[in-house]
């Protein structure tokens, strides 16, 4: 019984490991694009305020002259 337990021990360790490397390998994909996603989101807030404005009978040409 105390061998199976430590062959059940073990399994969960190696399994465990496995999910720690994904996790690690997940996170350092999301560190590594942080700041240019984060530039991505910031342009397309400002492009949907811009579509929102227009839409709403603003002049676009205001924002042109602010970019």
């Amino acid at each position: 019984e105390t061998k199976e337990s430590k062959e059940a021990t073990m399994l969960e360790l190696e399994q465990l490991s496995t999910y720690n490397a994904e996790l690690h390998t997940s996170c350092d994909f999301v560190m590594k694009n942080f700041d240019l996603r984060q530039t991505a989101r910031d342009e397309e807030v400002e492009a949907l305020k811009q579509a929102k404005a227009i839409l709403s009978g603003a002049d676009f040409g205001a924002f042109l002259q602010s970019a």
